[in-house]
């Protein structure tokens, strides 16, 4: 399975995206609330956001994978995604509430395309006699990414914890994690550069004679 290109690229380079996404809920709720003494409800207040910005892009994807293609997009917005989870260690205890759901509703917003370009272009490819054996595959592969994800992340934490000699997390621990998590997720682009430029074109929509460059 792993031969087809677009399956490769949603699996592979999917398991970085998805493993520093899982991150952020193990992350950002102890940053907000041991590093800048938030109360749960108000880290949850903020964190929810995210979900504006992901149903907001539910509405659009169809049309911007029809406009730049699944290339561009996987390869472009992993990189958004990426640059969204290390600006969360530039937040500090007195960063104004706005600016946070600002980036948090942003952040949904392209992990949401990012989600669901890749759960479209997994399968583009992939014969109806083999889509059981690829949707396991693929459905493993992303419970085992979120779970790496909180792993690294906690290893991260522990590491950077140790070194600056802390006994107890404080604000500037969480921001070199979330600066090694961006930088993991960023690795995903060379999967996805991998992709010829008429990848899923059936799928984004794109009509067969138009003319696209790598």
């Amino acid at each position: 399975m792993l031969r087809l290109p677009t399956f490769h690229a949603s699996v592979m380079g999917g398991f970085l995206i998805r493993m520093g996404v899982g991150a952020t809920p193990f992350l950002l709720p102890l940053m907000l609330q041991l590093g800048f003494g938030y109360t749960p409800f108000e880290s949850g207040m903020l964190t929810c956001s995210t979900a504006i910005g992901a149903i907001f892009m539910k509405t659009i994807v169809a049309k911007v994978l029809e406009r730049f293609g699944f290339k561009k997009v996987l390869s472009w917005n992993a990189l958004l995604v990426a640059l969204s989870m290390a600006v969360y260690g530039l937040f500090r205890a007195d960063t104004p509430h706005v600016l946070m759901l600002v980036v948090f509703v942003l952040g949904g917003f392209s992990r949401s395309l990012q989600f669901t370009s890749l759960n479209a272009i997994a399968f583009a490819d992939v014969e109806q006699s083999r889509m059981s054996h690829a949707t396991s595959l693929s459905s493993v592969a992303q419970q085992l990414a979120a779970g790496f994800g909180v792993t690294v992340a906690a290893m991260t934490l522990q590491v950077v914890t140790t070194l600056q000699g802390h006994q107890i997390l404080v604000s500037s621990d969480f921001a070199w994690s979330f600066l090694v998590m961006g930088l993991l997720t960023s690795c995903s682009v060379f999967f996805f550069l991998a992709l010829d430029a008429r990848s899923g074109a059936a799928l984004a929509g794109a009509s067969t004679d138009r003319s696209v460059t790598r």
